[in-house]
């Protein structure tokens, strides 16, 4: 069976102002172009893309096209899933850092527009099961990338295990342009 292996946009224009993202449409920095340029490369001599999948965020959209581009992974096969996006934050979004969100409840997410912790796990995990039927479409020596959000693959790593979605703040924040394993869990059918 195909690996499956996920990415972290590259640094953003929030990032870099250390402000909350979400849904809200940021693009790289340079910082962000160079990260995703050299991950680009150590994908290449690791494996072979066979599928690639990604959120349609400009962030994590633009992060993809640098990876598929180096390594001969045609841009217009990148499958984008809605999804996949990061937790929505409403109004809050571009407006305060990743520090002052952690004092604010589930409730007063809610009310800013945005998602509870529940509702981003029902969505983690509805995505779980397109991933697994984009597995299925990989070749044999291949591996199927994901191209999305920290906040994304923090809820992925609670449902993986079996956790209560508002364990996703005590996961390990992956970097930017890091590659990793997607956490595949006992959940997941």
């Amino acid at each position: 069976m195909a690996e499956i292996y996920f990415v972290r946009h590259g640094q953003s224009e929030a990032n870099a102002a250390n402000l909350v993202a979400g849904w809200r449409d940021y693009p790289l920095t340079e910082e962000g172009v160079n990260q995703a340029t050299k991950e680009s490369q150590k994908i290449k001599r690791k494996f072979h893309i066979g599928g690639m999948i990604s959120s349609p965020l400009m962030r994590a959209h633009d992060t993809a096209k640098i990876i598929a581009q180096g390594n001969n992974f045609p841009v217009e096969d990148i499958v984008l899933l809605d999804g996949l996006k990061e937790k929505g934050y409403g109004e809050l979004e571009g407006c305060i850092s990743p520090e002052e969100l952690r004092g604010v409840s589930d409730e007063n997410i809610v009310r800013a527009g945005g998602e509870t912790f529940d509702v981003f796990a029902e969505r983690v995990e509805q995505v779980n099961q397109q991933i697994l039927y984009h597995l299925g479409q990989v070749g044999i020596g291949s591996s199927l990338l994901i191209v999305g959000h920290a906040g994304f693959y923090r809820m992925a790593q609670c449902v993986g295990k079996g956790l209560p979605p508002s364990e996703m703040v005590n996961m390990e924040k992956p970097n930017n342009s890091i590659l990793l394993r997607y956490p595949i869990g006992q959940n997941w059918a």
